[in-house]
């Protein structure tokens, strides 16, 4: 009855039904076919050809079962792993604009570790502006993050999950940059941070999972173990997996029987691709077009109707996707591929899972939205119980084909005599000896556990320094690695071999290999089998691995090369254990040793041009090969190569050389692979580069300054912040580089002098300007090995060494050592080290060229004692005199006298910076040297430099100045402060404290005469400081004049309060009633009410003596004399400015003068004298005509001119050190 129907649509739904109950095999599991799709699937895909099938009882198999397999996936000793998330550094709250999910475990509570953060309770419907959100233990954490990104967003939200006061990365919206950025490197984890491979798959079951770690780790085992507990917890899935480098291809290069010639490669995946085009590429991928592929029509079919069904009614198979080693097409099909399962993603796909090495996990997370979960790494327990697993199994395999042979009893005594040498035996193990059948017996007598937790205990701490993305972790941890060590171990019988490197375990595992491939051939009575065939036929089998290798991992190399397009003995090979058969090809069973086998072929074809350009374009400059760069490492560490750069690519490289601003691709590919090198510290490489360059000087010299600061090779290795190296790792790497070039000295010198690291970037507009790395170095070397060793290698190159030394300043004609007294006088005891100054001999070159170093001027006439000085150091002059006390004297004087071009010594600059240390420091230094007047005393007594002290208003240099020659003998001229003070200016006839007294330093004025009253009796001290204060200038003007005219308020007050404080009524008299040329006393140049009333409480006080007086004397006291001298002056003032009072002043003036026969006609004289001389309006021009006559007349260091008392002007430090001493 169904015979006579022609297609699926035409029968009753009844008999649809009944046909849909007919088995199929699905990935190698038995159901019927409405398990697998339903009725409106069935009615879309089954075709005439599949109906009849199913009418005639045929078994359709939809699925390949091993779809999901790993290749070399072995089973038998395989060990459950576990995985965990990225662990954050508690900056990831700095991150701003955004809200932070965070959830923690049963176990924990939320830890309150976050200052300066507001935290909420999670409330539904309320909107949150920044902060911590978090919820209760009792709530769906998916859902209402879920809740939370809907009602956010504007916002980034990141969900944080924290275990035991630790933070783990779990979800984020976006902002994965600034989130990458806060991931922690190199950390422990406890068990309850870390998900079982079981507890993994039900719990993190997101669209997209990426599973990320090193290479070896196990990351492809891992899938088809995922792949398998998926399969097993949810039979009607479809489960697939992708290896994307099998898709890396060229079709005309593909064999006839390859069923990738009946699908797409990524690279015809194109930009705009859309979700359809991608379900067709990826079924094809699955179940390629092939004829030989039965039924391939109708499996395809349902895989695209799994991907396309969003009706939850229909029934489909639920797809997974597993893609697996994502770096291996990178960086030439990883944006193809991205977007490929970008729209894959967007389908009715259950999950899409990706494994990838760590240089693409950043990569991954952006294009998914979906932080990586790293793979654990073996621990302890884990790896003895592979260790024991595998050789249990070997020992197994081996007494099975001894069984075969007949020989198991001769096989289990000789193998029983080898392991008592090795091993000890397990307790009680009694005469067990005779009772050994097979592999379980074995282990049983014999203590396996004890020998492989020695074997991990040796291997521990081996080889870190060769792990490429973590160095923290152990070699044991990884499987990979693991398997292979436990492979030589058994076949040595188990002989404990020492620590060697990753390149020596790979050659011995590989001629083990190659060993029993060939005893098996002997075996088989095949005549390879002897020892000299064999050593024969190795290098042609070993050539055989290099170009599959280079096949699989650098197929654009070998589209380009058709002498690798080879056919291969497949079953051959695959014998050998290396390889596996893949369909129609030969794959590695582990990537690694793929790469291992194209850094062999790379390290023997060295002087190829295709290898040269494989190196310096993929190898050198690509984190994607990594893993070959370290065996590369390894060969040229192991032994010594040479290399030529083949005309073809030098001849290019030279030629661009000349071209300016324009991107010149192979020098920058040159540039990319040293900077490549040193970075991941591939030392042996480095230098092997650098050994072939300096064939080359021009060349080479081109590189090493080629680039900005960011990507300068030598830049990263001085410029400790960039935290790439430990300290250590710093130096190896710069001595191999310097070593490389040591007698190449245009070069040594090019690469010390040349400026291109902007200080500006690098030192926060500290130093604006370009710098060379000795500057750098200096600056920024805290344990100072890098300059050290930069200097070392010059040291005894004088001629060299005086262009580096003299060519290393900021400025023109500054020298290394002005450089580092201006910007790193901390480190001047290091520079003096390594110059070996204080041990220098007279009379040699190299003592030549260090006196013509500290006696280097700069473009302002600076020595670089000159800018120390300016540094608050105070250890720093002390150290650079004593370090340069060795030199001859004439040395000495002319650094000591040598002044800059605004006529500044080093003690000039002291004073003025106010650094008491420095200027006694350099006192002591002159005291007993010729020189010392000639600084001290620079022009005379009038210009000494306890004056350029006061008139500077530099208290601090003005009291240590007073307490150095107050202690201290002076020389043969018997100086002292009391003189010094009084000295007067030759030109104006100004003291230091007049000066002081104009310039308004009131502070400076208060501690002079503060200090002047500590060191002598009061009696002395009084008369001493009146006479200074009433020591007037060319004017007549004294202290007070000259506070009062220039409005020196502060000077003023200290000035008066001293007076009134501590003077009898004649001398506060002789202060106030003081006059100048003109006849003014101060009061009468008083221009404010402020000064007036200063003034006043001095004047009252005269006043009331006079008044109080008068009062009490009779006129025939004619002994008796008051104010002599000034009783005209008085009589002047009682006049102008007084208004109450006057008359009873003025009438005790008079009976005063009476008393005291005092000359009335003197002062008439006077005032007449002034009134005819002087017309009105005519003052102030014939001031400020003396004040410019008096600048004019000013020779030596130039002072600033002060403004017209109507005028207010400040003048600031570093004016005045510009125009340098200041004069009124």
């Amino acid at each position: 009855m169904l015979q006579d129907e022609s297609s699926f649509d035409c029968l009753s739904h009844e008999s649809q039904r009944e046909l849909l109950k007919q088995p199929v095999s699905f990935q190698g599991k038995k159901m019927a076919i409405n398990q697998l799709i339903g009725l409106e699937c069935a009615r879309k895909i089954i075709n005439e050809t599949r109906l009849d099938d199913l009418i005639n009882g045929k078994v359709i198999s939809v699925g390949d079962e091993k779809a999901f397999k790993f290749v070399d996936c072995a089973f038998d000793y395989y060990v459950p792993r576990s995985l965990h998330m990225q662990k954050l550094k508690k900056s990831v709250f700095d991150i701003k604009e955004c809200l932070f999910f965070l959830t923690c475990d049963s176990n924990s509570s939320i830890y309150p570790f976050i200052e300066n953060i507001p935290a909420y309770e999670w409330i539904e419907g309320t909107i949150y502006s920044c902060g911590i959100i978090y919820t209760k233990q009792s709530d769906d954490p998916i859902q209402i993050f879920d809740k939370l990104c809907t009602s956010h967003p504007q916002l980034t939200v990141h969900w944080i999950h924290q275990i035991q006061n630790d933070l783990f990365w779990k979800m984020s919206t976006d902002d994965f940059y600034e989130m990458q950025k806060c991931v922690q490197l190199g950390y422990d984890l406890t068990d309850d941070q870390l998900f079982t491979e079981e507890i993994f798959v039900k719990e993190f079951l997101s669209t997209v999972v990426v599973i990320a770690n090193d290479p070896g780790t196990g990351k492809s085992t891992l899938l088809t173990s995922i792949g398998n507990s998926l399969k097993t917890n949810h039979n009607k899935w479809w489960i697939a997996r992708i290896n994307l480098n099998d898709y890396a291809f060229e079709n005309e290069l593909l064999r006839s029987d390859d069923l990738r010639k009946y699908t797409r490669n990524l690279n015809e995946i194109h930009e705009n691709i859309n979700t359809q085009e991608a379900i067709d590429i990826i079924s094809e991928m699955i179940i390629p077009r092939s004829p030989l592929i039965s039924n391939s029509d109708f499996q395809r079919d349902i895989f695209k109707e799994g991907l396309r069904n969003g009706n939850a009614e229909q029934i489909t198979p639920k797809i997974v996707i597993l893609f697996d080693g994502f770096d291996e097409i990178s960086p030439h099909y990883k944006e193809k591929t991205a977007k490929l399962i970008t729209e894959i993603s967007k389908t009715n796909i259950q999950n899409i899972w990706i494994t990838t090495r760590m240089n693409e996990k950043d990569f991954l997370e952006r294009a998914f939205s979906a932080p990586a979960f790293m793979l654990s790494p073996l621990n302890e327990l884990q790896q003895i119980n592979l260790l024991m697993d595998f050789w249990k199994l070997e020992i197994k395999h081996k007494f099975e084909e001894a069984r075969v042979k007949n020989t198991i009893e001769t096989e289990i005594e000789k193998y029983v005599t080898i392991i008592q040498k090795k091993l000890l035996y397990n307790e009680h193990h009694g005469d067990s000896l005779i009772s050994i059948q097979c592999a379980d017996d074995i282990f049983t007598v014999f203590n396996f556990m004890q020998f492989a937790r020695q074997l991990v205990e040796q291997w521990k701490v081996s080889l870190k320094e060769y792990y490429i993305y973590s160095r923290d972790t152990a070699f044991t941890n990884n499987p990979l690695q693991l398997r292979m060590l436990a492979e030589i171990v058994f076949n040595g019988d188990f002989e404990l071999i020492g620590n060697i490197s990753l390149l020596e375990l790979f050659d011995k595992f590989v001629k083990k290999k190659f060993d029993v491939f060939y005893d098996q051939k002997s075996d088989l009575g095949v005549s390879v089998g002897s020892i000299d065939i064999r050593q024969d036929h190795r290098p042609y089998l070993r050539e055989k691995h290099r170009l599959i290798a280079l096949q699989q991992i650098l197929p654009h190399y070998f589209r380009h090369n058709k002498n690798l397009n080879f056919e291969v003995d497949i079953s051959t090979l695959a014998r050998v254990g290396l390889l596996v058969k893949n369909e129609a090809r030969l794959i590695f069973v582990h990537r690694s040793f793929a790469e291992y086998f194209v850094s062999d072929y790379l390290i023997h074809n060295l002087n190829m041009i295709e290898v040269q350009k494989i190196l310096f374009e993929y190898v050198f400059g690509h984190i994607e090969c990594l893993l070959v760069s370290l065996f590369l490492d390894q060969w040229f560490g192991k032994e010594r190569h040479e290399m030529i750069l083949q005309e073809l690519v030098f001849t290019y490289s030279y030629k661009l050389m000349s071209v300016q601003n324009t991107e010149i691709f192979i020098l920058n590919t040159l540039l990319m692979a040293l900077n490549h090198l040193a970075v991941h510290k591939f030392i042996n490489t480095l230098k092997f580069i650098l050994r072939v360059l300096c064939r080359y000087p021009a060349l080479l010299g081109l590189l090493l300054n080629l680039g900005k600061y960011e990507d300068f090779l030598l830049f990263e290795l001085v410029f400790e912040p960039v935290l790439r190296y430990k300290s250590s790792e710093r130096s190896n790497i710069l001595n191999d580089i310097l070593m490389t070039i040591i007698d190449q000295d245009d070069l040594l010198l090019k690469l010390y002098t040349t400026k291109y690291l902007d200080g500006f970037i690098l030192f926060d507009k500290r130093i604006q300007a370009d710098m060379t790395i000795l500057q750098v170095a200096l600056l920024t070397d805290s344990e100072d090995n890098i300059f050290r060793l930069l200097m070392n290698f010059v040291r005894s190159k004088i001629p060299i060494l005086r262009k580096i030394l003299f060519q290393n300043g900021i400025n023109e004609l500054e020298t290394l050592l002005h450089f580092c007294c201006t910007y790193a006088s901390r480190k001047l005891e290091l520079i003096f080290d390594c110059l070996n100054l204080s041990e220098t001999v007279q009379g040699t070159p190299y003592f030549g060229l260090l006196s013509d170093l500290i006696l280097a001027k700069d473009a302002l006439g600076s020595t670089a004692l000159h800018w120390l000085a300016y540094r608050e150091c105070s250890d720093g002059i002390p150290f650079f005199l004593a370090s340069i006390s060795n030199f001859s004297e004439e040395v000495l004087t002319e650094l000591l006298l040598s002044r800059d071009k605004q006529k500044l010594s080093v003690l000039d600059i002291a004073v003025y910076r106010n650094y008491p240390e420095t200027i006694t420091v350099l006192l002591d230094f002159l005291q007993n040297r010729r020189e010392f007047n000639a600084l001290v005393f620079q022009n005379g007594l009038e210009n000494n430099i306890l004056y350029k002290s006061i008139r500077q208003d530099k208290t601090t240099s003005m009291l240590a100045l007073l307490d150095w020659f107050e202690s201290t003998c002076l020389d043969s001229h018997d100086i002292f402060v009391t003189e010094l003070l009084l000295e007067k200016h030759p030109l104006d006839d100004r003291t230091s404290i007049s000066l002081a007294a104009a310039r308004n330093s009131g502070s400076t004025l208060s501690s002079l005469l503060e200090w002047i009253s500590k060191i002598n009796d009061d009696r002395y001290t009084k008369e001493f400081i009146l006479q200074l204060l009433l020591s007037p200038d060319h004017d007549g003007k004294t202290a007070l004049h000259e506070a009062v005219y220039w409005k020196s308020e502060d000077a003023l007050k200290v000035i008066m309060e001293y007076a009134i404080k501590n003077f009898d009524i004649e001398a506060l008299a002789k202060v106030l009633l003081a006059t100048d040329t003109f006849y003014d006393t101060p009061i009468d140049l008083a221009e404010n009410e402020e000064t007036k009333i200063n003034l006043r409480r001095g004047y009252d006080m005269i006043i009331s003596t006079l008044l109080s007086v008068s009062g009490k004397v009779n006129a025939s006291d004619t002994a008796f004399v008051l104010f002599p001298g000034y009783l005209n002056v008085l009589e002047n003032f009682v006049k102008k400015h007084m208004d109450h009072g006057q008359r009873e002043a003025l009438d005790s003036i008079i009976k005063l003068k009476s008393m005291s026969n005092y000359d009335y006609k003197e002062v008439q004289t006077c005032k007449k004298k002034r009134s005819t001389n002087v017309e009105p309006g005519q003052r102030d021009s014939l001031d400020s005509v003396n004040k410019t006559q008096v600048q004019k007349q000013t020779s030596g260091i130039k002072l600033i001119t002060l403004p017209r008392p109507s005028q207010s002007t400040s003048v600031s430090d570093d004016e005045a050190m510009e125009i340098s001493d200041d004069e009124i």
